[in-house]
């Protein structure tokens, strides 16, 4: 069953590009001239424009990876058993760490990173991604959307855009011009780093900042629009609001599920948070590629042929 699946998703993703897609697979079973067993030797055989797909696996992390040329990864999620009838395979697949270094300008990370993500290539899009740590400085035009993320450093990156995240551990915008903070969950605790949050020369709209055991956010030279904060860090006016109750604000407040931070309904502001705005929060952070959420194979008829049904959807 499961290589059926595998042929199946090689299959939906094959016309995707005109480019090569290179394949990451440590299963010792799997073999072929396309397949590769870490994700630094699918690098190394990929060419500028070309896709590399980390294959689900339950052999590990593919390891560490330095980028030297503008490649897309792609891995296939996470969060997948907290978000049912997603797709049909609930294995994931992830890297350590990614380097991306001068020179890999506009590659596109779409994956699960154990540690961190550090960005020193320009116009570097991190979407439907997730990691503990997204570095990125004295590069500009970095995208980071719709990604799950401990924190997240910008430094000296001129025209970052941040885009319906959920940050969970610290955010530290600085030294940054151009900068767009928009639809995004940032949470800051005590027990990460810092304690707190910084923004400076940033645009600041509807977000909810969110504090948990301590913590607080500053902002330097920034403007505003429609945020909502627990503590009374915002400044007034530009309708924002402070010291909301933020168990009026959540679905399912002390009850989150995963990567479910869905707002209620009943609450005023849905136009605040992950699943709003332009780039809406995808739930287990499914890349851009088809998937199967439906597969059965009833068993063999009397002509010999096995019969299957596959039901796929786009992300």
């Amino acid at each position: 069953m499961k290589c059926i699946v595998y042929l199946l998703l090689l299959l939906l993703t094959s016309n995707l590009t005109y480019a090569t897609i290179v394949r990451c697979n440590n299963n010792p079973l799997v073999t072929g001239p396309n397949v590769y067993s870490n994700a630094q030797s699918a690098h190394d055989a990929a060419n500028a424009g070309d896709t590399i797909h980390l294959e689900p696996t339950t052999f590990g992390s593919y390891g560490q990876i330095q980028v030297y040329k503008k490649i897309t990864i792609i891995s296939i999620g996470d969060f997948l058993e907290n978000n049912p009838g997603l797709q049909v395979g609930t294995i994931s697949s992830r890297v350590s760490d990614i380097f991306i270094n001068p020179g890999a300008d506009s590659c596109k990370i779409s994956c699960y990173v154990d540690n961190s993500i550090y960005v020193y290539a320009n116009a570097t899009i991190v979407q439907k991604a997730r990691a503990t740590t997204i570095y990125t400085d004295n590069v500009s035009n970095t995208q980071i959307k719709q990604s799950f993320v401990q924190s997240i450093f910008g430094s000296n990156a001129p025209n970052l855009l941040m885009n319906n995240c959920y940050i969970w551990g610290w955010c530290h915008i600085t030294g940054n011009y151009g900068a767009i903070v928009q639809n995004n969950i940032i949470r800051v605790s005590q027990f990460t780093y810092g304690w707190s949050s910084n923004f400076e020369n940033s645009i600041i709209a509807n977000n909810i900042f969110w504090t948990e055991n301590g913590g607080d956010f500053y902002f330097t030279n920034c403007s505003f629009s429609n945020n909502i904060c627990d503590i009374s860090s915002l400044p007034a006016g530009f309708s924002n609001e402070n010291a909301v109750d933020m168990s009026s604000v959540f679905l399912n407040w002390n009850n989150f599920n995963g990567d479910h931070f869905e707002l209620n309904p009943s609450y005023p502001k849905q136009n605040i948070g992950i699943y709003a705005g332009n780039y809406p929060y995808i739930p287990g952070i499914q890349p851009a590629i088809p998937s199967i959420y439906f597969l059965q194979a009833e068993g063999i008829n009397s002509g010999n042929n096995l019969q299957i049904q596959v039901s796929t959807r786009s992300n």
